[in-house]
């Protein structure tokens, strides 16, 4: 009885630990969807057309679960490469 008792902060701290990793694994996954479906959606309008790929970027990473706070920059980057 007295090692349940003992072992008890152990399990509940190990536990606690591995529901954190968790949620931040699944975050960052989330979050790389979200931006990997702006950047593919954007990517439509290059090279014609750079401004409405940025703003359909945008759109699609904000629909997609990120907020506009998390967008930091979206960059469209000129080039003739065919």
């Amino acid at each position: 009885m007295l090692v349940i008792v003992a072992a008890l902060p152990v399990i509940v701290g190990s536990l606690a630990l591995v529901l954190d990793v968790a949620n931040l694994y699944f975050n960052q996954l989330q979050m790389q969807c979200a931006s990997d479906s702006g950047v593919l959606a954007g990517g439509a309008y290059l090279p014609s057309y750079p401004s409405q790929a940025i703003s359909t970027a945008t759109d699609y990473a904000e629909k997609n679960g990120l907020t506009a706070s998390e967008i930091i920059s979206v960059t469209v980057t000129p080039t003739t490469r065919k």
